[in-house]
């Protein structure tokens, strides 16, 4: 991905969640949720349950956010969990 996309995916994300956050610390609280295209899209058990929940996605997202509910979402940095990229927003 590049970081004109990534910084555009990281917009969406960020209008998403601060227009949801409570309902999300609300209602899925002890949960992990992942943002993807701009949108909630899944809450889970676990983290692991999150990531299988990206990876089974057709087509797979390209740019996602896993946390646990009650946290803030990792904004500023996003890895790709494969360990193969690593992008910072400023």
């Amino acid at each position: 991905m590049d970081m004109a996309t990534f910084q555009r995916e990281t917009q969406r994300h960020r209008e998403y969640y601060e227009s949801h956050r409570d309902q999300i610390r609300r209602e899925c609280a002890g949960k992990y949720i992942v943002l993807a295209n701009g949108g909630l899209f899944s809450v889970n058990s676990t983290a692991d349950e999150a990531k299988k929940a990206v990876d089974s996605s057709i087509p797979a997202s390209e740019y996602f956010l896993i946390f646990p509910a009650e946290m803030e979402p990792p904004f500023d940095l996003a890895y790709d969990l494969n360990g193969l990229s690593v992008y910072a927003s400023s």
